[in-house]
């Protein structure tokens, strides 16, 4: 199974976590449906994340969100905002 689908199952499976914050919710299934429509890999997960960053900042994440954002950030740490710019960088 590749890296992308391995999201997608993981942004489902999280879907089904019934303590999620609503506004967490929505920002995930948003995520999991520009997944599903193969949008952009990176920006989608960028985007989740930086939404759901500005949502921890206001300590509106809940337990559930801050696992969920700690997990996509492991998993996918190219996807952060500096690691977006890195091809800026000569090596």
């Amino acid at each position: 199974m590749s890296r992308q689908e391995d999201m997608k199952n993981f942004f489902h499976k999280t879907l089904e976590d019934q303590t999620l914050i609503p506004s967490v919710r929505h920002i995930i299934e948003t995520g999991y449906n520009d997944l599903i429509q193969d949008k952009d890999y990176n920006k989608v997960l960028l985007e989740t994340k930086l939404k759901l960053s500005e949502l921890a900042t206001q300590n509106n994440l809940g337990g559930s969100g801050l696992k969920f954002l700690s997990e996509i950030t492991r998993l996918e740490p190219s996807s952060s905002v500096s690691s977006m710019w890195n091809f800026l960088i000569k090596k």
